[in-house]
């Protein structure tokens, strides 16, 4: 049996926001790094815990770069982190409506506030979703999208 957690979007997205952003922006490089290899590694390590109206919430960390255009390393994973992060944390100060998908199929919310890097001419994106694995625990997933899937801007 799932258990309801009554939470916005909003108070999650910002909880995951300032998670990420000190589990690695917040740490040593070497201790943001061996996160960044257990994640790169296929691991779901438990990253957070928060409070909700309804009780605790315990939150895993996912990485699916299997869109990634390129070599990742933990470099592009922080430039690309960084970006989605700011996006959505520049969404969330001017009260802009969260960009929200519901993946039905994995019954999943994904936060659409790309995080964007070109490096040598080519194009990464980062999003985020999540989605409730268990009673009382949530999976949080970095995920890349292949940019070839979007269409630039007609001049």
């Amino acid at each position: 049996m799932t258990q309801e957690f009554e939470i916005q979007p909003t108070e999650l997205m910002m909880a995951i926001i300032k998670g990420l952003n000190q589990l690695i922006f917040g740490v040593s490089e070497e201790d943001a790094e061996s996160l960044y290899k257990e994640i790169a590694a296929g691991q779901a390590p438990k990253i957070l815990n928060f409070e909700t109206k309804s009780g605790d919430l315990d939150c895993t960390l996912e990485l699916d770069n299997s869109e990634h255009i390129g070599k990742m390393d933990f470099s592009a994973f922080r430039s690309l982190l960084a970006s989605h992060l700011h996006s959505a944390a520049e969404a969330l100060e001017k009260d802009d409506h969260l960009n929200l998908f519901m993946n039905q199929e994995r019954q999943e919310m994904v936060f659409h506030h790309p995080g964007v890097v070109v490096s040598q001419d080519q194009i990464n994106i980062l999003v985020s979703s999540v989605r409730q694995t268990t009673a009382g625990n949530i999976s949080i997933k970095l995920m890349c999208l292949d940019p070839n899937q979007f269409k630039p801007a007609e001049k």
